[in-house]
């Protein structure tokens, strides 16, 4: 697991906090500060010094390097870096969704009846009723890629805030940011299902606008619609493969839409709670 891009070598009174606990091999990093009722705070993290960057103890240290012994403020730390290395993962996502051609999709919706149409004495009525589901997804693609596009411009600059030593103040603007980028990752798990649901009336309509004797019935105009969709469902399949990648043990479809299905939420509670064992007072 990659380390919480929030965490920087640990110094001074915090890197002192840490050593009864590190062992002879361990490296010890420190988060931004934490705020909780004014009072600042650090996660300070054990890692393996030469197996990567997947944390082995954990330990909250206050400003005067004194070693917090509250249970709850210490889930409340590795909390935030539990969502910081969920966060982190999705950093390449934010980055493509906030750019200002995103929103090329609601450019695209106006002709996508035309473009059916155009082509709706050449195809037979398997093709027609593949198409007409195409649509649905389509148009749940486009409502909800904008929708990111908008939690995305807000988003990555937070997010870059933090990741170059902004505090948190846990109560305030931590939990805003928290909220949006959960919406932003349910939004996400929504889309990557209909990707899952809608994959035979993907390939239709790809086949469908990459076959010549359809492209000739087309006018200049419609070919160029027919361009940008048949590029947008290049994008989709490569989300798709992605997928395999992204789904521990990902097996077939309906295992991916099931795993999908029950990360969608505030996930960053379940890894927390998962992770605590590794708390080292």
């Amino acid at each position: 697991m990659t380390m919480a891009p929030i965490m920087t070598p640990a110094t001074g009174v915090y890197l002192e906090a840490a050593k009864p606990f590190k062992g002879l091999l361990g490296s010890v990093y420190m988060s931004n500060d934490i705020l909780f009722d004014g009072k600042i705070y650090k996660l300070v993290g054990i890692f393996p010094a030469f197996l990567g960057k997947s944390l082995k103890k954990f330990l909250v240290v206050n400003e005067h390097g004194e070693v917090v012994k509250d249970k709850d403020l210490s889930w409340k730390c590795l909390r935030v870096y539990e969502f910081f290395v969920v966060v982190h993962s999705s950093e390449g996502l934010l980055t493509h969704l906030s750019e200002p051609d995103m929103d090329y999709l609601k450019g695209l919706a106006p002709h996508i009846d035309g473009l059916f149409e155009a082509v709706r004495e050449k195809v037979n009525d398997q093709i027609q009723a593949e198409s007409e589901k195409f649509k649905v997804f389509f148009s749940h693609m486009v409502e909800t890629d904008l929708i990111m596009h908008e939690y995305a411009k807000k988003l990555l600059p937070q997010y870059k805030n933090y990741i170059d030593g902004q505090p948190f103040d846990y109560s305030n603007n931590f939990s805003v940011f928290h909220n949006k980028y959960i919406q932003f990752f349910e939004l996400n798990c929504q889309r990557s299902i209909w990707l899952l649901e809608y994959a035979l009336p993907r390939t239709v309509v790809n086949t469908t606008f990459t076959r010549s004797k359809y492209l000739k019935v087309l006018n200049e105009q419609q070919r160029e619609t027919a361009k940008y969709l048949v590029d947008f469902l290049r994008g989709c399949r490569q989300a798709t493969l992605n997928l395999a990648y992204t789904v521990p043990s990902f097996k077939n479809f309906e295992h991916t839409i099931h795993y999908l299905k029950e990360i969608s939420g505030d996930f960053s509670i379940v890894n927390t709670d998962k992770s605590f064992k590794k708390w080292a007072v």
